[in-house]
């Protein structure tokens, strides 16, 4: 049914724990998806034999090393077995509602998007997938979602084809995301948050394998360039204008963070007429959506550091 592709990074570290929970999540998921792990990043030539998924090397790369994102689609599409595909972080744990979700979005929207907020898991460990009660030791472990995150995605659900041509963004980078929400809506399809039917569990890490640290990660060059390729055209999470939650697929209410969401769409949508709305968003999220995000996400924080992340 779906088709699952990431670029994982050298699994060394923090990083071969948290990458192979990750990718045996996915191979765990009934039905079992199809897997494919991008690049040659050490260690996944391995990981891919011992986990039984699949190696597609040929991403092409940027002169730091990090794949591009439209190598990355046009491969996953050319290999995929399966006409739905996800495009997931590698240190992103998966759980069977996803199939459920998919089956639910893919019968009401031929073009979509269905996208989802991360939960996080602290102090992540191996997890024993032996024992039957994993996916349960991992819903209480983890915490959020983040008002933070609410910019980031970890989880793209799509039919193949959707994007087109796909613009050479740098995977991994900032404002990637943002250019995906936009460019569903932009387009005629269907974003849909699926936030509140499926838990995708990102294990908290730290950025060690970037020279820059997070700052790099997130201001360096390959971000530099994230944004000057996507210019204005970026959108949130809170621009979905679907949900889906255990009751089904609904328009999302009213909210004054979503209303502010639509101010930045019609900026985005209009560059040169959208300034007023543009000031407007700027002032109401330093003033009122940015404080009140901190505050609840301390919340949140002091919640998950009291939780034992290890579901080993």
């Amino acid at each position: 049914m779906l088709t699952i592709f990431a670029t994982p990074r050298a699994f060394a570290g923090e990083l071969d724990v948290i990458q192979r929970n990750a990718v045996a999540s996915w191979t765990r998921m009934r039905p079992r998806p199809q897997v494919l792990l991008m690049g040659n990043a050490r260690g996944t030539a391995a990981v891919c034999r011992q986990l039984g998924v699949e190696h597609v090397t040929g991403v092409r790369l940027t002169e730091f090393g990090t794949p591009f994102a439209d190598s990355m689609v046009d491969l996953a599409e050319q290999r995929a077995s399966h006409s739905l595909l996800v495009w997931v972080a590698a240190d992103t744990i998966l759980l069977d509602d996803v199939m459920e979700a998919a089956a639910t979005v893919a019968r009401r929207f031929q073009r979509f998007c269905m996208i989802a907020g991360r939960y996080h898991l602290a102090n992540p460990a191996p997890i024993d997938f032996d024992d039957a009660r994993w996916h349960a030791r991992l819903r209480a472990a983890a915490f959020g979602p983040l008002l933070d995150d609410i910019s980031a995605g970890d989880f793209f659900l799509f039919p193949k084809h959707f994007w087109g041509r796909f613009p050479p963004f740098v995977e991994g980078r900032s404002t990637l995301d943002g250019w995906m929400f936009f460019r569903t809506l932009e387009t005629g399809g269907a974003l849909v948050d699926a936030t509140n039917a499926v838990m995708t569990i990102h294990q908290d890490h730290g950025y060690g394998h970037h020279p820059g640290g997070a700052d790099g990660v997130r201001f360096g060059p390959e971000a530099r360039y994230n944004r000057t390729l996507a210019g204005k055209r970026i959108l949130t999470r809170d621009n979905a204008n679907w949900i889906l939650t255990s009751h089904g697929l609904h328009s999302p209410p009213w909210s004054f963070r979503r209303h502010i969401a639509q101010c930045g769409r019609f900026a985005a949508s209009h560059p040169w007429a959208g300034w007023p709305s543009r000031i407007y968003r700027h002032a109401a999220e330093r003033l009122v959506l940015r404080p009140v995000a901190a505050r609840a996400d301390a919340i949140a924080r002091a919640k998950g550091a009291s939780l034992d992340g290890s579901v080993s």
